[in-house]
C-alpha cells in the first residue's frame, strides 16, 4: 500500500529460547522505507521493491539496485515482484513488466 512506511519483523529462536527482533529501514541499508512488495526467492533471499530501488537482503546485508547504476531496471519505483520456482524475478511498475533471471547481475 502506498504511503505506508515498512517494518520487517526477523524473529530468531535461540538455544535459550529468547528471541531477538530487528527491522530493516533507511539507517540499516534499505534504499525507502516506503515498501511496496516483497518476495523470498528460492535462495531464501528477500526482494524488497521501494519507491527508490529495488533491494535484496542475504540475512546479513542490505544490497540496493538502482536504474542509474542497473539499466536493466526500467524505474526505481517498483510495483510488484514475483519469485518462480527457478529463482527467476519478475518485476513489475505500473504497465511495464520486467523480467531478471538467477544469471543476471543481481
Amino acid at each position: 500500500m502506498p504511503g505506508t512506511p515498512f517494518c520487517l519483523a526477523l524473529l530468531t529462536k535461540t538455544e535459550a529460547q529468547s528471541l531477538s527482533f530487528s527491522n530493516l529501514n533507511t539507517s540499516n541499508g534499505l534504499s525507502e522505507n516506503n515498501v511496496q512488495s516483497v518476495a523470498i526467492d528460492k535462495k531464501g533471499f528477500l526482494w524488497i521493491g521501494t519507491i527508490d530501488g529495488l533491494n535484496v537482503y542475504d540475512g546479513n546485508t542490505i544490497t540496493t539496485y538502482k536504474k542509474e547504476t542497473q539499466p536493466e531496471i526500467a524505474a526505481n519505483n517498483i510495483i510488484h515482484m514475483t519469485c518462480d520456482d527457478g529463482a527467476n524475478i519478475s518485476i513489475s511498475r505500473s504497465k511495464r513488466q520486467e523480467f531478471m533471471d538467477q544469471f543476471s547481475k543481481f
